[in-house]
Parts: C-alpha cells; structure tokens; sequence
C-alpha cells in the first residue's frame, strides 16, 4: 500500500543517514515483518555474535500487559543480546558485573564476556545474592571453582544478602558503579530464569547483557 511504502522510504532514508555519519563500515538492512521472528531470524541467519536493542523500560500495568520487544528477544535469542537504555556510545568497559547462582560452577559460555574483557582489559566481579543463610565463605570457595573452571583470571567476589536479584543488582550496582552487568538465563537448578533478567532490562539504567547458558 502507499502507507506501507512512505514508511520504507522513510526507513530508507534512515539507514542512509547512517552510513553518511558513520563510513562504509556500516551495513544496513531493511526487513518488513513481525519484529521480534525478524531480528532473532535475521541475527541467526547471518550468524552474528551480538544483537544490541534499545530500550526505554517500562513500569507497572503496562509491563504486565505487554513487556518490551527486548525482553521477548532476550528470552527466545540464542544469540546474546545487549539492551542499552541510552546513547552508550563513548562507553568504557572497566568493570563487567556477572550475576549468577554460583551452586554448581560448570564451564560455561562466556565468549562474548571474554572479548569484552580482552578488549577493554576489563575486570569481572562475580556476584551471587543470598537470601539464605549460607556462609559467605563457601560460597565464595564456588565462585573461586567457577573463576577456574572459566579460566578468569581478573576477577572479584561478591555476596550480597537482599530480598530478590533485582534489588541485589540494582543496590550492589548503587554501591560499585558496574559499566555492564551480564547474567545467564535459561538456567536450571537455581540459575537464573527470564523473569529476574527481563525485570533488570527494563529497570535497570545499565547495558545489560543476557545470553543462555550451557546447561
């Protein structure tokens, strides 16, 4: 129709903008379709390592009834994806918080974690949040097998007693200032689940970065 085609012209124009501003390096692409299928196809077919989204969060009945396109990518992607509140452009990567239930340390697959932290010699902290009382000494021991297993080498502890992972993240990062916060989803046996990570995307003013772990 001639609504549908005004809109690709505008989109046209759009992409264009980005090569003028930003050089040949970028490549840009158009598709038409469901949103959510398009990007996690597209991402997949074309075998990318990252899918970056914007994100302007959302708050109470209105993230019951609907959510946000990043959450439902983050959830489905097997591809990591990286949701960013704002113009994270001049970002450094000093520190890179990774959130996890340190239970069972395993290998896992923290590719993409790694090139960041080769790239901007980042340090990784490693933070679990205990609403138990399990003493902190021994869940640091697992976080130190999980450090090893991983073959992380600049690295820090961090337990944290609060009601939920939300509010441990959100008060540790209060505390500490992380420049990106990672965490595994689709976890088994106490690892994290979508809904903990779907709830820091949309609250959180920080890249976040969510991937699958391997088990």
């Amino acid at each position: 129709t001639h609504y549908v085609e005004k809109l690709r012209e505008i989109a046209d124009r759009k992409l264009a903008s980005l090569k003028d501003n930003y050089g040949d390096g970028v490549q840009t692409h158009l598709l038409l379709g469901k949103s959510t299928d398009g990007i996690i196809n597209f991402a997949e077919q074309q075998h990318f390592d990252l899918i970056v989204m914007g994100t302007k969060g959302s708050w109470g009945l209105k993230e019951t009834l609907s959510g946000s396109e990043t959450q439902r990518i983050a959830r489905r992607s097997k591809i990591p994806v990286l949701s960013l509140m704002c113009d994270r452009s001049d970002l450094n990567i000093s520190n890179i918080l990774l959130v996890n239930n340190f239970s069972h340390p395993a290998a896992e697959n923290l590719t993409l974690v790694k090139k960041f932290i080769a790239a901007f010699n980042s340090k990784i902290h490693l933070l679990q949040i205990r609403n138990g009382k399990e003493e902190v000494e021994a869940i640091e021991a697992r976080m130190k097998k999980f450090a090893e297993l991983n073959n992380l080498s600049n690295y820090a502890c961090h337990v944290i007693s609060d009601k939920d992972v939300e509010s441990g993240v959100i008060h540790f990062n209060q505390m500490n200032d992380m420049d990106i916060i990672s965490i595994g989803t689709h976890g088994k046996g106490g690892l994290f689940h979508h809904s903990e990570t779907e709830k820091l995307i949309n609250h959180l003013f920080k890249p976040i970065l969510s991937f699958h772990l391997n088990n």
